[in-house]
């Protein structure tokens, strides 16, 4: 068995297992949220950390191999609450990277607020801002579309001035967020 089989075989295992583990916790309804996801391994070139289109879960095996059980759960709960709130039907014309953005904040924002935290360890590259918290998807999207066009506009602005900056660390709509998924 190649390194490559070996490491999507402990990957696989590891995710049945913390999804398992939910369902004996007697968390049944959060595990009634992420049973029916097809789990669906992907490349990291498709998604380096885990990913839903509300019928699978996709994953990489490098993320998963570098998560402890417990951030494995609150990645599968995370995930499965795209489904629930429908974010893979809401996005029409939407950016989707920064709607993604958005709906990750506002899913590990509710997480947080929830004490959900107390029982999974949210990843520390997870997108979370605490000025977000309470808030919808669709009312940080407003909030990051806002702040990403008004750095555009500052751009072209300086480039019209011949003041020109190359570095755009805040396009992805990550803002100030306290950490990033």
């Amino acid at each position: 068995m190649d390194k490559q089989t070996t490491a999507s075989k402990v990957a696989e295992r590891k995710i049945i297992k913390a999804r398992t583990s939910i369902i004996q916790e007697g968390r049944l309804g959060i595990a009634s949220m992420i049973v029916p996801l097809i789990l669906k391994e992907v490349s990291e070139s498709v998604c380096d950390t885990m990913a839903t289109d509300g019928t699978h879960i996709f994953w990489c095996d490098k993320f998963v191999n570098k998560c402890d059980e417990s951030e494995l759960k609150f990645t599968l709960i995370h995930e499965a609450l795209h489904c629930t709130w429908a974010h893979h039907l809401r996005r029409e014309k939407r950016d989707p990277k920064l709607w993604n953005v958005a709906c990750d904040y506002a899913i590990n924002g509710e997480l947080h607020r929830t004490g959900s935290v107390s029982y999974w360890k949210m990843p520390d590259d997870a997108l979370f801002n605490s000025d977000y918290v309470g808030k919808t998807a669709d009312e940080i999207y407003a909030i990051l579309l806002k702040e990403k066009e008004e750095k555009q506009k500052g751009k072209s602005d300086d480039e019209s001035d011949g003041n020109s900056e190359s570095d755009d660390d805040q396009s992805d709509g990550q803002g100030d967020g306290d950490s990033k998924d």
